[in-house]
């Protein structure tokens, strides 16, 4: 526990308690993309652009990736009817609570499907099957992002369209200090509590972290076969940011 108690120490040092904001009433959990409503991902779309809103309303494969409970997933079904959407995630107990959101809340959805998956080991059947993947906050936490990108990169067809949407950082903890202030104190410590945790389950594990940050989501973007990532600032969802990429 000394260990434990010299870390907190430190973080409270920087002027923010970070077990109180751990709290899920608390700064983060209003981050949540539960909390996020339909007019932030109707703000979202055009960011995305590439004619995206003409070809959901005309009828596209769509997979969310790490969709946890299917907010997002149930949200594009509801507003894209002609739409087919697939909602992934390694977690049973998430696609569980997702298959029964859908069947208490009456909005079961015929173009609309749940499954659990690993997202680094996809079916080969999928290979140039998506037009657009979709990623909220969950790549970071994976152990290797790095495999998960490479599927999303197959299973994309030629031109379709990854829409990563991740936490801000620099990439260097003495950068995100200065330019987010207590925002990267909290951050990196969340990321010590919970995200690196989680992604470090197995002998070859990335470890990224939540602060992850630019510089290493665009290089492994590239070195995913994605040539040209793009990065857009989300002011609509506080603290993230838009990585936006192309199958060439």
């Amino acid at each position: 526990m000394g260990f434990l108690s010299d870390i907190l120490n430190l973080l409270n040092k920087s002027s923010i308690n970070v077990l109180r904001l751990m709290k899920l009433d608390t700064y983060w959990g209003r981050l949540q993309p539960q909390d996020s409503t339909e007019t932030d991902f109707e703000r979202l779309l055009p960011l995305i652009g590439n004619g995206i809103i003409e070809k959901l309303e005309n009828g596209i494969q769509f997979l969310d990736v790490g969709c946890g409970q299917g907010f997002h997933s149930r949200m594009f079904a509801k507003k894209y009817p002609k739409s087919k959407f697939i909602g992934l995630d390694i977690s049973e107990h998430a696609i569980e609570s997702a298959k029964k959101t859908n069947e208490e809340n009456g909005s079961k959805f015929e173009n609309l499907e749940f499954i659990v998956c690993d997202a680094s080991k996809m079916p080969d059947s999928w290979t140039n099957q998506y037009d657009v993947v979709f990623i909220f906050d969950a790549c970071h936490d994976q152990m290797r992002p790095d495999l998960c990108i490479q599927e999303i990169h197959r299973v994309l067809k030629p031109e379709g369209i990854f829409a990563l949407i991740e936490i801000e950082g620099t990439s260097n903890a003495y950068q995100d200090k200065s330019k987010y202030g207590q925002r990267a104190t909290y951050a990196y410590g969340v990321s010590m509590f919970h995200c690196l945790p989680v992604g470090s389950n197995c002998k070859d594990a990335l470890c990224y972290g939540t602060m992850w940050g630019e510089k290493r989501a665009t290089d492994l973007l590239k070195k995913c076969g994605f040539a040209n990532p793009q990065v857009f600032p989300t002011p609509f969802f506080p603290s993230n940011v838009l990585y936006l990429a192309i199958k060439n």
